[in-house]
């Protein structure tokens, strides 16, 4: 994708949820959602909605402290 797509300087990070209810030491659960076990994916997509870039989220990250959630995210793209 990197080949066919140039970003804009506009970038949007997005929180998507796959649902999954295998065994995993990362699988979310989120009281709140529709499909409330699944894996975790932060995406850095165009405004057009194409992504760029996918990470998995795997659980706290205790490398960074002091920062917040989403800091981390960012710094990780």
């Amino acid at each position: 994708m990197r080949s066919v797509l140039t970003p804009g300087r506009i970038l949007v990070i997005d929180e998507s949820m796959i649902p999954f209810k295998g065994r995993v030491q990362f699988r979310q659960y989120i009281k709140n959602k529709s499909h409330k076990y699944g894996v975790k994916l932060y995406k850095i997509c165009t405004v057009d909605g194409y992504t760029s870039k996918v990470i998995v989220y795997t659980g706290k990250n205790e490398k960074v402290s002091g920062q917040g959630h989403s800091e981390i995210v960012v710094y990780e793209f």
